[in-house]
């Protein structure tokens, strides 16, 4: 019901940042930093329940992704590249463009802006997608 906005003001030559998020709350999951790149978590376990337990706390890597990406595509790399605990989807932008990142726990897809416009959804469900090896993304069809 109620949200808190924090400013973050690195005094080690960190970016600046600002952190939306319900009270109480102690961790990134809504935010954007001085040069105007945003991030915006979501739970993607309904669609890969697993856990990697030796891999980094996701919400706390954002905290340091806004420090540090001074791009779009710097952002998307950070996300990418990390090995994440559990499975997310993290939409990212900036003035120019938007991604939305699907983040399982084996892999990742960067879906693009298509014809203006970026659709997210809460699951990797979508016709489009095959499976990959034995990690595969999950498919589910609707049926109306």
């Amino acid at each position: 019901r109620y949200m808190a906005l924090v400013v973050f003001n690195p005094t080690d030559g960190g970016l600046s940042f600002a952190n939306v998020r319900p009270i109480g709350q102690v961790y990134v999951e809504t935010g954007t930093n001085e040069k105007g790149v945003f991030i915006e978590l979501n739970n993607g376990s309904a669609s890969d329940p697993n856990i990697n337990e030796n891999a980094v706390f996701s919400v706390a890597s954002l905290f340091d992704f806004l420090r540090t990406s001074e791009t779009l595509d710097e952002m998307v790399q950070n996300i990418v590249t990390t090995k994440m605990e559990a499975s997310y989807i993290i939409q990212a932008a900036s003035s120019e463009r938007a991604v939305s990142i699907e983040k399982p726990t084996f892999d990742a897809r960067v879906i693009e802006q298509q014809n203006g416009a970026l659709y997210a959804l809460n699951n990797f469900a979508r016709p489009t997608y095959e499976p990959r090896s034995h990690n595969s993304w999950i498919l589910q069809y609707r049926e109306n």
